[in-house]
Order: C-alpha cells, then sequence, then structure tokens
C-alpha cells in the first residue's frame, strides 16, 4: 500500500500546485542591504566630541534671561 498525503481530492481543492511565493519585502530591496554611515555636518562621533554643548547652552541661557526682567524672572525661577 502507498502512503498519501491528506490532502484533499480535486472537488475540495486539494489537488493544488505549490508554489513559492512572488512577493518580496521591501525590506530586501538594496537600499537596506548595506550600511550608511553619518557625513560630515550630520552629527558625526567626532563633532559631538569637539563641540562644547555646556558653553553653548549656558550662552543661550544668559541670552533668554537677559530678555526677561527681574520681576518676570523671579515668578518664573523655582528655586
Amino acid at each position: 500500500m502507498m502512503c498519501m498525503s491528506m490532502q484533499g481530492g480535486e472537488e475540495q481543492g486539494g489537488m493544488r500546485f505549490y508554489a513559492p511565493s512572488q512577493m518580496t519585502s521591501v525590506k530586501d530591496t538594496s537600499g537596506f542591504k548595506k550600511m550608511k554611515y553619518r557625513q560630515t555636518g550630520q552629527g558625526t562621533v567626532k563633532e559631538l566630541l569637539e563641540k562644547d554643548t555646556r558653553k553653548e547652552l549656558e550662552e543661550k541661557e544668559r541670552k533668554h534671561f537677559s530678555k526677561m526682567s527681574r520681576e518676570e524672572f523671579m515668578c518664573t525661577s523655582h528655586f
């Protein structure tokens, strides 16, 4: 006796031909297959290490608070 698969007959949709899907994922396109690195001017590690962010922040705060009057400053401060 031959071993048969448990698929139904032609009337039940069991006589199907199986083929691999023709659909592909967008993530498999060539643009996703190589690593992209930051270019100069896009915040590379070297640029961030050279940048003095504390100095920049303090300068921006000084500029902002110099525009405010003393009363406004005392009302908004949370000491």
